[in-house]
């Protein structure tokens, strides 16, 4: 299955089935409010990997996020990341030298969880 062909599954689902796209974090309060509630790998078991919305598929060493097309104005990085290594796309990963997760580049091909974020109204409610 082709690179493009995943991740255009991920970003589908999101779209059709809740009218939603995959997760873009643009300050250090989204990112900490996501990082709370994705699941948690154990530093045993740390397999748990959840696709962000972003990605490097054009190998300019620079990561676009998917929805906004634009750059990161913030980052959460493990260390030694990105490792560029034909990873292109973001996801999280559970890092044992803090015991925290970050963002960190992966290759498009795996098959991870995904996070979809939607836009809601001033109330709080879908508009």
């Amino acid at each position: 299955m082709s690179l493009q062909f995943k991740c255009l599954l991920f970003k589908d689902y999101c779209k059709y089935n809740l009218n939603a796209y995959l997760a873009e974090i643009h300050t250090a309060g989204e990112n900490n409010f996501l990082m709370s509630i994705l699941p948690k790998p154990t530093l045993d078991d740390d397999d748990i990997w959840v696709w962000l919305g972003a990605n490097d598929l054009r190998m300019d060493r620079r990561f676009i996020w998917n929805n906004s097309g634009t750059e990161f104005d913030f980052t959460d990085w493990g260390p030694g990341e990105p490792t560029r290594y034909y990873e292109e796309c973001l996801s999280t990963h559970l890092y044992r030298r803090d015991g925290k997760l970050h963002w960190k580049d992966r290759a498009c091909y795996w098959w991870n969880f995904f996070v979809c974020e939607k836009s809601v109204g001033r109330s709080g409610c879908e508009e």
